[in-house]
């Protein structure tokens, strides 16, 4: 699997990340280039991603996304992929959750405003996640 901190992972001993480190220091964006240039997706991909199937629980995906500090678990099927959950996914379930249960016990109010919150939240760590 392929994701942008594979592109932007550079240096693990670097005291600061290394996307800031282009942004500070212009002249690093030229090695960069090169970099690209003569890199394979073999040579940064992660080899051996996390996976779920679909019969995994929420609660087991959630813990998985948490324990190892990852956006998205690749879901599989056979030893095929079939779909891919991300941390949104996991927030928007929980977001049509809560307001069900709020419908359901008379408390529309609390489910309301609790779900604004969350997907407040959600679009801001979608932001976060762009940049």
């Amino acid at each position: 699997m392929l994701t942008e901190h594979d592109l932007l992972r550079r240096d693990a001993n670097s005291l600061r990340p290394h996307w800031l480190q282009l942004m500070v220091e212009p002249k690093e964006v030229a090695g960069e280039a090169a970099r690209f240039r003569d890199a394979t997706v073999a040579g940064v991909m992660t080899c051996d991603p996390m996976t779920v199937t679909e019969e995994t629980s929420i609660e087991d995906a959630c813990r998985l996304i948490q324990e190892r500090r990852i956006k998205r678990l690749l879901v599989v099927r056979d030893g095929r992929l079939v779909g891919i959950i991300t941390r949104a996914d996991l927030i928007r379930a929980l977001i049509t959750a809560v307001h069900e249960i709020g419908e359901a016990h008379g408390r529309v109010d609390c489910a309301e405003r609790l779900t604004a919150e969350m997907q407040r939240r959600l679009l801001l760590q979608e932001r976060r996640s762009r940049f």
